[in-house]
């Protein structure tokens, strides 16, 4: 049967209100059955069939479905409940879930064996009888994401924020409630989806946003990597813009963000509480000298809980994603009108002044505060469908033969494989009124977080006294471990020292005495004699005799072969003495220093006779 069928024929043109009248009349008596059936244009033997049977619901004409009704709306309840659990099915998964139905209950069917799924035209026309059901470009989450936008962690942020927002009189002071975050953007052309060779990866400048649920932006504080500031980098950028330096890379630190707050944010607030919402970011809470600044300028700071910025942070929702966009315009038109030319941070002013005048509106600011709950404050801005691990607790369990699902990401897709379901037989349901696909492939659920997984930062006000003492405690024990490993450190490099300085005079006192005998040696030196590379020199000091062999010694700076503090050079042999010597200690590569100028006065005696 062809996707788009056209009818060729007039049967079953009329409708079902039709029938239903036609039949009203004839048993009313108002005219005979054949002028009732012209009036309504349905034909005679319908007419009567339908009357003698008491049906007046009007059948489908052609082929029906290979599931029935019944099991297709179950296999669209099981779609939909998939979806919310995070595991939204790909067209493909629904036609192996079909096939696996149809197989497990001995359905007949033309699907494909080969593939073992329905065929492409059934799904077309499934998707037609069901157009609540749509297809759309799934984004990818991560298990940890999923796991912390739950109920209990929201919950309690809300109730913290509600309490802040009642007790310091800020419920109804929107320009008093303040929400900071920072973002990348790379300088370089960013065309999309196109054929190319390659996408070249240009540098990355982070860029700390701060907004108002007034819908007041502060300048943006942009940073970048390196020592030494220009002033052409912050020639064009929005008023109040600042650029500031950092050597190790353009990512935010504890430093940048205590000098943001002391001389971008404190100047421009006004007097009396103000909140200030952020992320759990280390470089943003883990110093105390930040939350002691925060509080000395009636600054509260309200921590939002791990993996859930996507749904909680007002700029992430509402203006992060409008202001790349704009930069990527922006990039783009300007590698347009320059060809040949690169993108670098001469450019960066004016490209963040075009996009950031297009993004940073109103309409976002109080947007992004409405959409996240926070002003006005209303906890039921946040949909039931955002907690993907609300169920888990009483998700279905999963059939002992069913394949194991890819609970890595939030949107994995359940491969369905008809070999492997209970070998052909029926599936058995334990409770009648479960889902029969659930039997096929049960539904998988997020891993709580119970356990020994454990949360990074949970929703908590950094300023309050309890938590300025439990980080100033938690500091003040990592520098007693630091400066006591320090010490440790220093003691054991005081030992390494007095131990090679005792060596250092043995190993003296051992190369004067070698060196004395070195001298009395050569001056009994006959040139016919031959000496051992492993000779031992034997001397008496006393009562001690110290036992050293000459082919560790170099016999002209009296250097130790295996002192690794020693020259870094290759040894030679002398070939008139058989002694070892460092190669830079002297300028043959042959004879030793002293054994040079006899080498010279043989090879002269020898030219002269």
């Amino acid at each position: 049967m062809p996707r788009n069928y056209t009818k060729k024929n007039v049967r079953a043109m009329w409708s079902a209100e039709d029938l239903i009248n036609a039949i009203s009349d004839v048993r009313c008596g108002r005219g005979s059955i054949r002028q009732i059936s012209r009036t309504y244009a349905v034909p005679v033997r319908t007419l009567m069939r339908r009357i003698q049977s008491g049906n007046a619901n009007k059948v489908k004409l052609g082929r029906k479905s290979y599931l029935s009704p019944e099991h297709e709306r179950s296999l669209v309840d099981y779609i939909k409940k998939m979806e919310k659990m995070g595991f939204a099915l790909t067209p493909v998964d629904v036609k192996k879930i079909a096939y696996s139905f149809a197989i497990c209950n001995n359905i007949e069917n033309n699907f494909n064996p080969e593939k073992k799924e329905a065929g492409h035209d059934w799904f077309c026309s499934f998707m037609k009888r069901h157009p609540n059901l749509s297809i759309r470009k799934a984004q990818g989450m991560s298990t940890a994401r999923a796991q912390g936008m739950n109920k209990e962690e929201c919950d309690h942020y809300f109730d913290l924020l509600g309490n802040l927002l009642t007790e310091n009189n800020l419920i109804s002071a929107p320009r008093k409630i303040f929400n900071v975050d920072e973002t990348g953007v790379q300088l370089n052309n960013n065309p999309g989806k196109r054929f190319q060779n390659g996408a070249e990866k240009g540098e990355t400048v982070s860029v700390i946003a701060c907004v108002n649920a007034e819908g007041h932006f502060l300048p943006p504080y942009c940073i970048m990597k390196g020592k030494n500031k220009k002033k052409e980098f912050e020639d064009g950028l929005p008023p109040g813009g600042t650029v500031v330096m950092s050597e190790k890379s353009a990512y935010v630190t504890t430093d940048i963000v205590k000098a943001w707050l002391l001389h971008h944010f404190i100047p421009r607030k006004e007097q009396g509480k103000a909140l200030l919402v952020l992320d759990g970011h280390s470089s943003h809470c883990s110093d105390v000298e930040i939350l002691d600044l925060a509080t000395a300028n009636d600054i509260i700071l309200l921590c939002l809980p791990s993996h859930t910025t996507h749904w909680l942070q007002p700029l992430d929702r509402s203006f992060f994603k409008p202001l790349k966009v704009y930069w990527n315009e922006a990039c783009k038109k300007w590698v347009q009108n320059n060809p040949g030319r690169k993108l670098s941070r001469l450019q960066f002013p004016s490209l963040l002044n075009t996009a950031w005048c297009k993004a940073a509106s109103v309409q976002n600011a109080v947007s992004g505060f409405r959409t996240c709950g926070i002003f006005p404050f209303d906890k039921s801005k946040i949909p039931e469908y955002a907690f993907i691990c609300k169920n888990t607790a009483n998700a279905a369990l999963r059939n002992e033969n069913s394949p194991d699902e890819n609970i890595g990401e939030a949107t994995a897709h359940v491969i369905i494989d008809a070999n492997n379901q209970n070998n052909g037989r029926s599936p058995k349901t334990a409770d009648p009124d479960q889902n029969p696909f659930e039997a096929i492939s049960a539904v998988p659920c997020i891993p709580g977080t119970s356990g020994c997984q454990k949360r990074k930062q949970h929703a908590e006000v950094l300023t309050s006294p309890e938590v300025v003492a439990a980080k100033r405690e938690k500091k003040e024990t990592k520098e007693k471990k630091r400066s006591a490993k320090l010490m440790k450190s220093q003691q054991r490099m005081k030992k390494t020292d007095e131990k090679h300085s005792s060596n250092t005079k043995e190993k003296a006192g051992s190369n004067k005495k070698l060196a004395k005998e070195k001298s009395r040696r050569r001056a009994r030196f006959d040139s016919s004699s031959s000496e051992s590379e492993t000779e031992v020199v034997t001397q008496k000091s006393g009562e001690s005799e110290i036992e050293v062999d000459r082919s560790e010694i170099c016999a002209e700076c009296g250097g130790y072969y295996f002192d690794k503090k020693g020259p870094k050079c290759d040894w030679i042999q002398c070939t008139r003495c058989s002694d070892w010597i460092h190669e830079i200690c002297t300028r043959s590569d042959l004879y030793c220093k002293d054994c040079i100028p006899l080498q010279q006065l043989a090879n002269d005696m020898k030219w002269k006779n």
